[in-house]
């Protein structure tokens, strides 16, 4: 069964600038249903330094709860703050600086005329 995970506590690294990576939102157990904790949780203060991880089995489970994730999966890590390279917006072009072709009906009625066949024309009866 799935159980929520409620995280708790400061870390040390995040108060000095770094990211507070959450991987999981919850952990697979198994308990009798009286022993079912409602949320298990997760105290983010052991997290000191860049790199430093809480896995799955670092967490402690109430007694009759065996842990039924991976053991080593990750909870939540440190990671350090990548800033994004802000690329430059190009400035809008100037409308009336922008040409427009003109193409008048005659122009466009030619071109017409020039792509379509002429109809065939049927000899008249005498």
């Amino acid at each position: 069964m799935a159980i929520p995970l409620v995280f708790v506590g400061e870390s040390s690294a995040v108060e000095a600038g770094a990211n507070l990576v959450k991987v999981l939102y919850e952990l697979e157990v198994e308990a009798d249903p009286m022993n079912l904790p409602p949320h298990i949780e997760v105290d983010v203060s052991v997290l000191a330094a860049l790199g430093d991880r809480i896995q799955a089995k670092d967490l402690p489970l109430p007694k009759g709860v065996t842990l039924m994730s991976e053991p080593e999966d990750v909870v939540a890590l440190v990671q350090e703050v990548v800033e994004e390279k802000v690329e430059e917006v190009a400035a809008p072009a100037d409308i009336a600086s922008i040409e427009v072709e003109k193409k008048g009906k005659e122009e466009a009625a030619a071109e017409g005329a020039a792509a379509a066949p002429a109809p065939e024309e049927k000899p008249a009866k005498a």
